[in-house]
């Protein structure tokens, strides 16, 4: 999953995932499952999660979270997460229910932030569209 590797700071991890409708749930379900199959400890005793490289870059992923909460999205961390006790060690956080102007639709998000069925689409021709209207980074295509 390369929205872990490096907590997400790498330049192939994707910003969002294109998901049918229908599938939106099970691609949650799947992704969190994963992350904790994979970190199973806990981001803040594992020694194989990394973290936010800065103070400054940890508030700008919180100011992008804020925003989308604020404009309806859901955000849904793959694990326990307290500032004070973890501090930059943020675990992923899967975010649906985002609309083209949010942030996290907006801007290379560049740490473990994935919008996860944030752009559903209804039929073959969408997922090209979408892509095109949107200025964030990578995209992963779920089928």
């Amino acid at each position: 999953m390369a929205k872990t590797t490096n907590c997400g700071q790498i330049c192939v991890s994707p910003d969002y995932a294109l998901v049918p409708r229908e599938r939106v749930e099970d691609f949650v379900t799947e992704v969190k499952s994963s992350f904790v199959r994979m970190f199973a400890s806990g981001v803040g005793e594992s020694p194989d999660y990394s973290w936010v490289v800065n103070d400054r870059h940890l508030a700008r992923l919180n100011d992008l979270l804020a925003d989308a909460r604020r404009k309806g999205a859901t955000v849904i961390p793959c694990a326990d997460y307290d500032a004070g006790r973890n501090g930059r060690r943020m675990p992923l956080h899967i975010v649906t229910g985002c609309t083209a102007d949010m942030r996290i639709m907006q801007e290379e998000l560049f740490g473990p932030i994935l919008a996860g069925g944030a752009l559903r689409y209804h039929g073959r021709g969408d997922p090209a569209h979408q892509c095109r209207r949107t200025a964030a980074g990578a995209v992963l295509l779920q089928p």
